[in-house]
């Protein structure tokens, strides 16, 4: 009874709009014809050498769905230099054309049930079941962009950075706020 609010619900939380397939593929086609592929200008620093691909592989866990892709996560973990020479290339041309391929976009979308009787949409989150290769190449992106700014974050920043998880942010300010209140500010 709730998949027609499922779609409101989550393109909401994620700023997303229904889109049909061959639409994306049209869009992606004329982003590339108009922006051009390939980067000018590439420093070797900024793509991942075959050594991070692996290490990145090698933190796979087994076990995990991965969406439409047909290859086991665990086999990532267990041969984790052999994959990574099977995969390199394509990470590279995805370095370079600063595009990723159009099924690492999106996947199946797995509806979890936050809290026990869920009833309404929003009792429900949404997890995106990408391939195992796109998951690993976003952590990779992860990782360099937190490298670089972790050199130039506030000393204030809290969550979003490793050891410094976004729930104790909140609980932190939940506290500061609660104690505020009972003495009257």
């Amino acid at each position: 009874a709730l998949e027609d609010e499922w779609h409101p619900y989550f393109q909401h939380l994620e700023a997303g709009s229904s889109v049909e397939a061959n639409e994306l593929v049209q869009e992606c086609h004329r982003f590339q014809l108009t922006h051009g592929s390939v980067k000018e200008l590439c420093n070797l620093d900024d793509v991942p050498s075959l050594q991070q691909i692996e290490d990145m592989f090698r933190c796979t866990q087994g076990g995990k769905s991965t969406g439409l892709d047909p290859i086991a996560s665990g086999l990532f973990h267990s041969f984790p230099a052999e994959t990574a020479r099977l995969f390199f290339e394509l990470v590279f041309k995805i370095y370079l054309w600063q595009s990723e391929p159009i099924t690492y976009k999106g996947g199946k979308m797995a509806v979890i049930p936050k809290r026990f009787g869920a009833s309404q949409a929003r009792h429900f989150r949404g997890i995106m079941l990408l391939p195992t290769v796109a998951k690993r190449i976003h952590a990779l992106l992860r990782t360099s962009t937190v490298q670089l700014i972790e050199r130039i974050k506030p000393p204030g920043q809290i969550g979003g950075f490793k050891h410094q998880q976004v729930g104790f942010a909140s609980q932190a300010l939940r506290t500061l706020c609660r104690v505020a209140y009972h003495h009257g500010f």
